[in-house]
This record gives structure tokens, sequence and C-alpha cells, in this order.
């Protein structure tokens, strides 16, 4: 019975082997059939896997190509821009230029009357001080008419000129009078010479000649060359003070014609410092159209000042499109 029983157990354990066997044959045949799945799908996942990396290398090739057209669009985009942009800034570049050509022209009149301003200005400030120098003028010309007055009044000329005349005839008559007696002198003295020289006898007549009767004529003739002699000092005397005279009527009569000179420097004057007188007057009157002309050209000018601030508004308008279009290339991201 143990026996048996062992074999019993023996059996059974043969069997449970058995059974575990052929459990562990249908779990290999299961494992190996779904190896062999397994492995199929293997090949199949890598067939797939590669045409999955295929699709994707041409998807991000495409995806690629497809950014640089957007990106190439977007740029097209911008320069379509810029161009829009570029022709809208020349339009109104020159309509702004056209805009300031016609500024232009007001601005030229504007400069053209406050040049014509600061001339009458200078004008105006001109009169201004110009009626102290008319009041200078004024006392200038009655200073310079009194003395001429004076000058005029203290003229002795033409007596000086008589008296001239008078002199140089009483000089004429001396100077006669000198050569005259001279010559008589010189005679009497070629007399005394030849008495002289007379002998016994008149060589003329042949009558004798007593030496007392020569004695008496040498007297006669020596008392007549005193006479003559005295009378020519006198002349030359007479003479001498003619030419003092004379001197002094001469440097008189030059002083007169220095006065005269003097005379008519003075009215030279004078006509210079009337005729100023008369120009400033003349200034004077035109200063109160001076004024007028400048309220108008004032009045004028206002109105221009907002043209100038808006002629300005427009230089720097220009400017800054000019700096816009040189900046604006085509190309220029």
């Amino acid at each position: 019975e143990e026996i048996n029983e062992k074999i019993g157990l023996m059996m059974e354990e043969r069997q449970k082997k058995a059974r575990m066997k052929r459990e562990k044959e249908r779990e290999y045949r299961a494992l190996y059939e779904n190896f062999e799945r397994e492995k199929e799908k293997r090949k199949k996942y890598e067939q797939l896997r590669r045409e999955i990396e295929r699709m994707e290398t041409e998807i991000r090739k495409e995806e690629e190509e497809t950014k640089k057209e957007r990106t190439e669009l977007e740029e097209l985009k911008k320069m379509e821009d810029r161009v829009r942009k570029i022709e809208k800034d020349a339009k109104r570049y020159e309509e702004l230029k056209i805009e300031i050509d016609a500024l232009q022209e007001k601005m030229e009149r504007m400069h053209y009357l406050e040049r014509r301003k600061s001339n009458l200005e200078g004008e105006l400030k001109d009169v201004e001080e110009q009626k102290v120098r008319l009041e200078r003028l004024r006392k200038q010309v009655e200073k310079l008419s009194q003395d001429i007055e004076r000058l005029r009044e203290s003229l002795k000329k033409e007596e000086l000129e008589r008296k001239k005349v008078e002199i140089e005839e009483r000089r004429g008559a001396l100077e006669r009078s000198l050569g005259i007696n001279e010559m008589k002198l010189r005679e009497l003295k070629r007399d005394l010479e030849d008495l002289g020289k007379l002998g016994a006898r008149c060589p003329k007549c042949k009558q004798p000649i007593s030496e007392e009767y020569k004695r008496r004529l040498i007297d006669e003739l020596e008392g007549e060359v005193k006479k003559r002699e005295e009378n020519l000092r006198h002349i030359r005397e007479k003479m001498e003070d003619i030419r003092r005279e004379m001197e002094e009527i001469e440097n008189a009569l030059r002083e007169e014609r220095e006065k005269e000179k003097k005379i008519a420097r003075m009215e030279g004057e004078r006509v210079k410092a009337e005729e100023e007188i008369k120009r400033i007057e003349e200034k004077m009157m035109r200063g109160e159209n001076l004024k007028e002309e400048l309220k108008k050209i004032d009045d004028e000018l206002e109105k221009y000042r907002e043209l100038e601030r808006k002629y300005r508004e427009v230089q720097m308008k220009i400017k800054d499109l000019e700096g816009e279009i040189s900046r604006g290339g085509l190309y220029k991201s």
C-alpha cells in the first residue's frame, strides 16, 4: 500500500509535471506566436518610422519654404507700404513746395518792408537828431552874419587905395624934383669945376676976370650947391617918409585883403550853413510823411507775421519730408 501510495503519488506527480509541461509548451507556443507577431509588427513599425521620418523631413522642408514665402510676402507688403508712403510723401512734398513758393513771394515783400522800415526809422532818427544841429547852424549863421557885417564896417580899402594913389603922386613929384635938383647940382658942380680952371680972362668974351669977381662967382655957386644939396636932403627925407608911409599903406592893404578873404570864407561858410539849414528843414518837413509811411508799413507787416510763422512751419515740414524721403529707401527694412 505504501508503494502503491508512493506510485500513486509519483504518478500524480508525473501527471502534474506532464500538465505543467504541456502548460509550458502552450505558453511557449503562445509566446513564440506572440513573438512572431511582434516581430512582424516591428518590421512594420520600422517601415512606418522611416516613412514618418521622411514625411517629417518633407513637412519641415515645406514649412521652411512656407515660412520663406511668408517672409517674402511680408517684405513685399512692407515694400508696397513704403512705396505708397513715398508716393504720398512725394505728393505732399510737391504740394508744400507750391505752397512755400507762393509764401516766398510774400516773404520777399515782408523783407523789403522790413528793410524799408529800418531805413525810414534811420531817417526819422536822423531828423530828430538834426533838430539840435539845426539850432546850432542857425546860431552859426547869425554869428557869421554879425562877424561879416563887423568886418565890412571895418574895411578901409577904398580910403587906403585913395591914400596910396595920393602917396604915389607925391612920390612921383618928389622923384621928378629929385631928378631936377640932382641934374642942377651936377651942373653947378661942373660950373664950379670950370671956374676953378678959369684964368685971368673969360674964355667966351675974353674980358679980364678979377680974382674978387671970380671969388664972388665961386661963393655964389657954392651957395647954390649947398642950397641944392639941402633941397636934395629934404627931398630924400620926404621920400623916405613916403616909403615908410607907403609900406604902412601896403601892410594895411594886405590886412584889408586878408579881411576880404576872411569875409569871402565866412560868406562861403554861411552859404553852406544856410543850404544845410534848408536841407534839414526839408527833412523835418518830411518827418510827418515818414511817420505816416512807417505806420502803413507796420500795419502791413502785422499781416505778414502770421504768414511768416506759417512759412517757417512749411519749411520745417519740407525739411522733415526731405529727411524721410532720403532715408526711406525701398529696400530698407
